[in-house]
């Protein structure tokens, strides 16, 4: 894995964040050279200790598993995975719509733009898990993540691939759906080493 230095950090932190406004002009500031695709899957690093925590949050903090080994290999498997289904999958989608020209630059800001997920997840996560809010509090502010995390794949999609409105909206939807059946994929494998609320209370 290419490593990319502070200052290629800092220019597509800023590129995606300004993507996430709106601003059309940022996704020329992204490297979509074959080297600059490489060095953002390294922001898989980067984010690897908070994908680490929202995962127990999320799923260990009421099931401890049982085997903790198991359960680390399997979740390490699947998030490095992880990170190549969805590239894998837009090159397809890029190429039916014609735009395989900006495939790379959209990968690169696709990747880029989990740093700005993860830090919007995070904070709404842990109030939702905090019991400093009701339980209806907490589900509306993890529909209202999900919602931005769609407007912003959304703008991905239309900005930097050059796709239409409807299209856009539609791939944004594709990846939701695919991160949903990926996650519970990874659910249904780490179920057999996880202890059920019953069997730890017994």
């Amino acid at each position: 894995m290419l490593i990319p230095s502070k200052m290629e950090i800092a220019i597509a932190l800023q590129a995606t964040w300004r993507v996430a406004l709106r601003d059309r002009a940022a996704a020329w500031m992204l490297d979509d050279s074959v080297s600059g695709v490489w060095k953002s899957f390294f922001v898989a690093v980067l984010i690897a200790p908070l994908y680490v925590l929202v995962s127990v949050i999320r799923g260990y903090l009421d099931q401890p598993p049982q085997d903790v080994t198991a359960v680390i290999a399997i979740e390490s498997a699947a998030y490095v995975a992880g990170w190549l289904v969805w590239p894998v999958i837009s090159h397809e989608v890029a190429r039916f719509f014609s735009v395989r020209n900006a495939w790379r630059r959209y990968v690169v800001a696709y990747n880029w733009s989990h740093v700005w997920i993860m830090l919007l997840q995070l904070p709404l996560l842990a109030l939702s898990q905090s019991g400093l809010v009701s339980a209806e509090s907490g589900g509306f502010a993890m529909v209202l993540t999900v919602l931005l995390v769609l407007a912003y794949r959304f703008l991905l999609a239309r900005d930097i691939l050059g796709i239409d409105r409807l299209a856009a909206m539609g791939v944004a939807f594709l990846d939701f759906v695919l991160s949903i059946a990926w996650s519970l994929t990874v659910l249904r494998l780490v179920a057999p080493y996880v202890a059920l609320p019953e069997a730890a209370g017994g």
